[in-house]
């Protein structure tokens, strides 16, 4: 039981926790049903993103028994076979699409491309330098998206922009951090990825410019008279925007400590900082937006 739990990620079910944006930002958590809808898209995805994670690691054995510590993952160590992980990848896709479909065709539509999208990423797109990094990108967006479609709701173009950005930033930390834990005496590129260490100030550069489109993008956003219109207290964006921006600053500064892990999003639903400030950014977003107290306990 531990190995499968460690085979499927359990940890990584926060990720999926995207699709729970497009209820906050259009203030239906309140509705029950729309609710309902979101927990049963979560575990849906949570089943499809499981699936992802075996596959991963079925593909990666041979370099995974050369890492420090993926060595130690579940395919990898041999506390399971491969024809287990086959088996249960079949299975787990087979209960999500099957949970989809009922749920919304258009939310199947966005698990399909998901689907689609992570094996090429499994197969191709993770060994095309920087190229990887927008499909990580896009797959965390695609998460929202799908969120949705599933409680019928139009995602604002600001927050898809936003999120490529900061998802891109996070991608190329992940990057940085990995290239910065080589031992250049013993390796000088990631393994099955084709980043050199010659690539960490590229990428170091790329992902603070993401960062800063990020937050240029929401400055642009609660300067439009047409978003401000949309909230009862519109000043309380800024101080929204500002705890974002720190937030985002603070991650960085983190990783170039190496102090973050090999997941800077595993990271931040564990450490104490990144937990106060994102319960503080949903205060606040929720703040701006009602004109009474009602929705708190």
């Amino acid at each position: 039981m531990q190995a499968w739990m460690q085979a499927l990620r359990i940890h990584q079910w926060s990720k999926n926790a995207l699709i729970f944006v497009p209820l906050l930002t259009s203030y239906q958590y309140t509705q029950t049903s729309q609710l309902i809808l979101v927990l049963a898209g979560f575990l849906s995805f949570f089943l499809l993103a499981s699936r992802t994670y075996i596959i991963n690691d079925i593909i990666d054995l041979t370099t995974d028994r050369q890492h420090e510590f993926k060595r130690n993952r579940p395919f990898a160590n041999q506390s399971l076979s491969i024809r287990q992980g086959v088996l249960v990848a079949v299975g787990l896709i087979l209960m999500a699409l099957t949970l989809a479909v009922n749920l919304s065709l258009n939310f199947a539509i966005c698990e399909c491309i998901y689907l689609l999208l992570t094996l090429a990423y499994s197969f191709i797109f993770k060994r095309w330098i920087y190229v990887e990094t927008l499909v990580l990108a896009f797959l965390y967006t695609l998460r929202i998206i799908a969120g949705g479609y599933l409680i019928n709701v139009d995602i604002s173009p600001w927050l898809l922009v936003f999120s490529i950005f900061v998802f891109s930033s996070l991608a190329c930390m992940k990057r940085c951090i990995e290239l910065k834990m080589l031992d250049p005496s013993c390796a000088t590129q990631l393994v099955d990825r084709g980043y050199h260490i010659s690539d960490l100030k590229f990428l170091l550069s790329y992902g603070i410019i993401c960062s800063c489109a990020a937050i240029m993008t929401l400055l642009l956003y609660i300067n439009n008279p047409e978003v401000i219109a949309q909230y009862y207290r519109p000043q309380l964006l800024w101080p929204l925007t500002a705890l974002i921006s720190a937030w985002i600053l603070f991650i960085w500064f983190k990783a170039l400590r190496a102090e973050v892990g090999y997941d800077p999003v595993i990271f931040a639903i564990k450490d104490k900082i990144s937990l106060i400030s994102i319960i503080l950014m949903i205060a606040l977003l929720l703040l701006s937006h009602s004109n009474d107290y009602s929705f708190l306990p």
